[in-house]
């Protein structure tokens, strides 16, 4: 779907487009430790805003809600964009299917890879229901063990380690992935 997405997008003619997952719940913003309200429309164009102002930045994310308080700087550069996502149409980036589940990571480390810039917003936050809590969307094919190949591909692909949480899922183990990359986008202004 996702990749439909930005097919429709190009076919437009539009230069950026958003995705969605279908799991949002809420959008808000961060001030210091307390969570405000916002308008959606209003979050959006910040984040619209400030990536059309510079070069370089092919995909940008609101922050987790679960992480938000975690988050020290206002912006994450060179991270993985998940879930809320406002993305550049041009460059050659595509979603695969066969990283259906991880491929928002796989996403990011193309964009990153070929030298340009992902964004998280930490103070802008998606508030989200947890993976394969609603049914729908994904659900059968993380029943069906699509989710534990979808990593396995990812991780050989990307040379990204993995390990074995206490419940018995595979998550991946990302210190020092996303380090790597410290390139930064250039002001328009």
């Amino acid at each position: 779907m996702r990749r439909a997405c930005k097919v429709l997008a190009v076919a437009k003619g539009a230069e950026y487009h958003w995705q969605l997952d279908d799991n949002i719940t809420r959008f808000i913003y961060r001030v210091d430790r307390l969570i405000r309200s916002r308008d959606v429309g209003a979050i959006f164009r910040c984040v619209e805003d400030f990536v059309c102002a510079h070069d370089g930045i092919a995909i940008a994310a609101l922050a987790f809600l679960v992480f938000s308080n975690t988050k020290k700087t206002d912006l994450g550069w060179n991270q993985g964009c998940y879930c809320s996502v406002f993305v550049r149409n041009a460059g050659a980036y595509t979603w695969r299917d066969v990283l259906n589940g991880v491929e928002d990571a796989d996403y990011s480390l193309q964009v990153l890879s070929s030298g340009e810039c992902t964004l998280v917003f930490n103070r802008l936050i998606q508030g989200k229901i947890p993976t394969e809590r609603v049914r729908g969307g994904m659900t059968e094919f993380y029943r069906a063990g699509g989710r534990e190949r979808s990593y396995r591909v990812l991780a050989e692909a990307w040379r990204v380690p993995l390990r074995t949480m206490k419940d018995g899922r595979l998550n991946f183990v990302w210190n020092g992935v996303w380090s790597r990359f410290r390139q930064r986008p250039r002001s328009r202004v």
